[in-house]
């Protein structure tokens, strides 16, 4: 074979792995995401679990456990809210342009009729808000040395997303059932 039936022959399997990895992206991005609402509802019920074991509600919380508490909570918090997001229409694109801002999230769940599933009292709105830039800049999860960090009361955050996740549960689960065309039942 001369260099240049070489050539060609590397230039066409190239082209060929170039279109299989093509059709393999579109086939990816047309497979229906697996996060339907109820899915997000139940994990950020492990989240609230685990952010009441670690408040020591269920055994004493080491001094050196505060910031992973505080992180669990604002974790489940977001997908809380997220899972009401999702039942009520947003897409994967627009879960993921909220980020990890609770503040933003607490808004677009209020524009989609939140307050008709939950009732949050000022003290844990303004602990959702207090906290927020901090969980977004990821300062829970990583050592910050300057300055010192001021948190609002764990009880709160705790006692929003009990009531968040009891409050949109249903409204989850309905959403699923309509999205996935299962019996209702």
């Amino acid at each position: 074979m001369t260099a240049v039936g070489v050539r060609l022959r590397a230039g066409l399997r190239w082209m060929v792995m170039l279109f299989q990895s093509l059709l393999t992206w579109e086939r990816r991005s047309m497979v229906k995401t697996a996060e339907t609402p109820m899915n997000l509802w139940t994990h950020a019920d492990t989240f609230r679990k685990a952010a009441h074991i670690l408040r020591g509600e269920v055994s004493p919380v080491p001094a050196g456990a505060i910031l992973p508490a505080y992180y669990v909570a604002c974790h489940g918090l977001e997908l809380a809210m997220k899972a009401f997001l999702r039942a009520r229409g947003f897409d994967d694109r627009r879960l993921r342009n909220l980020g990890h801002d609770l503040r933003r999230c607490l808004k677009r769940a209020d524009a989609s009729g939140f307050s008709a599933f939950v009732k949050l009292d000022s003290d844990e709105t303004d602990a959702i808000t207090w906290i927020s830039p901090q969980y977004r800049a990821k300062k829970l999860e990583y050592v910050v040395t300057q300055g010192f960090k001021a948190l609002p009361d764990m009880k709160h955050l705790v006692s929003a997303l009990d009531k968040i996740l009891a409050g949109i549960r249903h409204e989850c689960f309905q959403a699923t059932v309509r999205e996935r065309g299962l019996p209702r039942a």
